[in-house]
């Protein structure tokens, strides 16, 4: 087994003392690996090594988008909410009051779109601002636009 074990002890002793001085485990730990290492491997190099180069990855290549553009496939055709709420400004609609729910069913029956009351809510108040309608409110508490 061991021939010297009285040396080996001191050694061991010695070499206590040294690790013990650490407060951090983790140090303590590295330097008997250290010290093990060393008996296999003559002298451990314990300098950091610089990291290998890793090369940078490919940049990938866009895919050209297979929606069609709105003006390229089709013009548009005008018919959208607020266009056809300055239609019905323009015309004689709003010479009796209209609540917002009247002015949806009309053009869902005479215009065949089926607008929703946020789609036309923005442009009345724009309307009312801009003096083309006013707004009051009817028996219900809805509010009514008509033309001033």
């Amino acid at each position: 087994m061991i021939e010297n074990i009285e040396e080996v002890k001191n050694q061991l002793k010695e070499l206590s003392e040294v690790i013990n001085s650490f407060t951090s485990e983790a140090v303590q730990l590295r330097i008997i690996d250290l010290v093990f290492n060393a008996q296999q491997k003559k002298a451990p190099d314990i300098t950091a090594q610089e990291p290998e180069h890793i090369p940078p990855r490919p940049k990938r290549k866009r895919i050209k988008s297979k929606v069609r553009s709105l003006s390229t496939d089709r013009a548009a055709n005008g018919e959208g909410p607020v266009s056809i709420l300055t239609k019905l400004a323009e015309s004689a609609f709003f010479e009796q009051p209209q609540s917002i729910r009247s002015i949806i069913e009309y053009c869902e029956v005479n215009f065949a779109k089926k607008i929703r009351q946020s789609d036309i809510s923005g442009k009345l108040a724009k309307m009312v601002r801009e003096g083309i309608l006013k707004r009051e409110k009817n028996a219900e508490g809805q509010y009514e636009y008509s033309k001033p």
